[in-house]
C-alpha cells in the first residue's frame, strides 16, 4: 500500500556533511550534494522536502521557493512568526505549494493502523488505540516547537 512509490523519485540528497549525503544517497540511488544550490544547479526536480534542524527550515525553504520548487517542511515551519511569514511571502512570490507536515511514520498507532489496512481492513479488534476525541491531536514525540499559523495546504502555512 504505497501508491506514491511509482510516482515519486528521490533525485538528490543534500547535507552539509557530503559524506553523510553520499551514504544515504547510496541506499536510494540519487546524487549527493553539500548544498541545495549545488543540487538545484545539477538536478532537475519539482519539489524539496525540508528536514533540516528546527530553526533552519526557513533559509532552505526560501532558497527552494526562489528556484520555483514546491516545498514540504517537517514541523514546525519555523521558530518565529517572522521567519514563518518570510516563508509565506516567498511562497506567494513563487506561486508554488508549501506544506508543513507532522509525520508520524514511526508512531506505534500509525504502525497499527497501517498493519490493519494492509491486512485487509480495520475493525474493532484493535483495542490498543485510544478512541478519537474532539479533534485533539496527540503527538507522542516532540522534537521542537515554534510559531506556526495553521496546517499547510495548497500553498498556505
Amino acid at each position: 500500500m504505497h501508491p506514491l512509490r511509482d510516482e515519486l523519485e528521490l533525485v538528490s540528497v543534500v547535507d552539509p556533511d557530503v559524506a553523510r549525503a553520499r551514504t544515504l544517497a547510496a541506499l536510494h540511488g540519487p546524487g549527493a550534494y553539500s548544498t541545495l544550490a549545488d543540487a538545484l544547479s545539477n538536478v532537475g526536480f519539482e519539489a524539496v522536502s525540508v528536514s533540516t534542524p528546527t530553526g533552519a527550515h526557513g533559509e532552505v525553504s526560501i532558497e527552494a521557493l526562489r528556484s520555483g520548487k514546491h516545498v514540504l517542511i517537517e514541523k514546525p515551519a519555523e521558530v518565529s512568526l517572522e521567519k514563518t511569514d518570510a516563508i509565506i511571502a516567498a511562497q506567494q512570490r513563487a506561486g508554488t505549494v508549501v506544506s508543513v507536515v507532522s509525520q508520524h511514520r514511526f508512531d506505534p498507532a500509525t504502525k497499527i493502523v497501517l498493519a490493519a489496512i494492509e491486512s485487509g481492513g480495520w475493525d474493532s479488534s484493535h483495542p490498543e488505540l485510544p478512541p478519537a476525541t474532539g479533534g485533539e491531536i496527540r503527538n507522542t514525540t516532540t522534537r521542537g516547537t515554534g510559531g506556526v499559523r495553521g496546517a499547510g495546504t495548497a500553498g498556505e502555512l
